[in-house]
């Protein structure tokens, strides 16, 4: 069976990183590439020492230049645009904490401490002036994170290595891909409502059939290489280049290694960023956490699209994010006052019953905290979408504020 189902025994072949010949080539997909300009400088250096090891296998496909030099600079602007409005964000949301737990004292009958405070403003205003000061600091600190521009090494490790076609190629792709995305045939076709354009030698093509001429290249040149095997990297996700299964990511589209079988003999395996430098680096999971951990920071606020992300899905994203840490950091001070509630009453020696509502309240925060996890999980695997995402968040707020409804009653005993 093997031998009539090749396609299906691809992962079985385990592949030194460390010893690839020249019948390998590694493809970097565009994502991979401006993700340099907007990761922490540790991580660029380590992806680009990574490519280092393996630079006589790179091999750039014209498709992923163009998109890369298209997109490159705005990159960098939108990543500092980023940056900007989660620190605005920040400020915003301390100032609103404070003037909330100030209104508490008041709406709730504690009227010396309400007295206190307004007596005492200026103490108030000196918290207002720390957190000033605390994000100022913060931006410096961001600033020096702030990555190179890798141009320069790319230039270098990419030389005469970058693929060229004619415009004749491109023309007959199009007809072709019109085929290929009106049957659903991999890869590309989830790209289909996009309607700008690319431009090449004066002549306009539609930008929705960039992966498939991606996919092209890579087939026409393994074959006139007469290439054993071809590594692509990618934090492109979508259906048409990965098989999913029960929300899981399991590898390549069968029918895209079945083409380069048929068309190059030629092996294909589709690696993200961590599970590529993982292999050339030989990394074990200890070595891997902090990659791991800034990696999906990047996927979680989109960044790993090849092409610019709009500042109305930047701001959905950012929005999905911030409502998320709000609720958890009202989830936490929420249970942390049932607890001191509670010390309160046991010292006081109220009866059981008010002791068991307490209980029963905490159990409540840590079911929502539970199932918060759960949601926040497949948000950042794929499975929901960020707007789907934003409406649980609300829901769950509204379900803490009915606790703590419950909670305040037991502020006047």
């Amino acid at each position: 069976m093997k031998e009539i189902f090749k396609e299906f025994y691809i992962n079985e072949d385990n592949l030194d990183f460390q010893r690839l010949d020249d019948k390998t080539i590694i493809v970097l997909d565009t994502n991979i590439l401006l993700n340099l300009y907007v990761v922490s400088s540790n991580l660029q250096v380590q992806i680009l020492e990574t490519l280092e090891k393996v630079k006589s296998n790179l091999w750039m496909p014209y498709q992923v230049g163009y998109e890369f030099h298209k997109n490159r600079k705005n990159k960098k602007k939108q990543f500092e645009n980023q940056k900007k409005k989660l620190i605005k964000d920040l400020s915003e949301k301390m100032y609103k904490v404070l003037d909330e737990e100030k209104s508490n004292f008041e709406n709730q009958g504690f009227y010396k401490a309400r007295d206190f405070l307004n007596e005492n403003q200026n103490l108030f205003d000196n918290l207002k002036e720390n957190i000033t000061e605390f994000t100022k600091k913060l931006d410096g600190n961001f600033n020096q994170e702030t990555t190179s521009d890798p141009i320069t090494k790319l230039n270098e490790l990419y030389k005469a290595k970058v693929n060229q076609i004619e415009n004749n190629d491109y023309k007959s792709w199009v007809d072709l891909g019109k085929e290929r995305y009106k049957d659903k045939i991999p890869p590309g076709y989830k790209d289909e409502g996009k309607d700008n354009n690319i431009s090449y030698n004066g002549e306009m093509y539609p930008a929705k059939y960039g992966d498939f001429f991606l996919w092209k290249e890579i087939l026409e040149y393994a074959k006139n290489n007469s290439l054993e095997n071809v590594i692509f990297v990618t934090e492109d996700l979508k259906e048409d280049w990965f098989y999913e299964t029960q929300g899981a990511k399991i590898g390549p589209r069968i029918e895209l290694i079945k083409e380069l079988l048929n068309v190059a003999n030629a092996k294909l395996r589709i690696y993200r960023t961590e599970t590529f430098m993982t292999q050339v680096n030989n990394l074990d999971e200890k070595n891997n956490m902090e990659m791991l951990k800034e990696l999906r920071g990047l996927r979680e606020i989109g960044f790993n699209d090849k092409e610019d992300v709009e500042d109305k899905n930047i701001s959905i994203v950012s929005e999905a994010n911030n409502k998320y840490n709000y609720l958890e950091f009202r989830i936490r001070g929420t249970f942390k006052r049932i607890v001191e509630i509670k010390n309160k009453l046991m010292n006081n020696g109220y009866n059981k019953v008010y002791l068991d509502e307490l209980d029963n309240l905490s159990y409540k925060i840590i079911n929502l905290e539970e199932t918060l996890g759960v949601i926040v999980e497949n948000y950042n695997e794929g499975n929901i979408s960020t707007e789907i995402f934003i409406d649980k968040i609300d829901a769950y707020s509204l379900r803490l504020d009915h606790i703590k409804i419950n909670i305040n009653s037991f502020e006047i005993l």
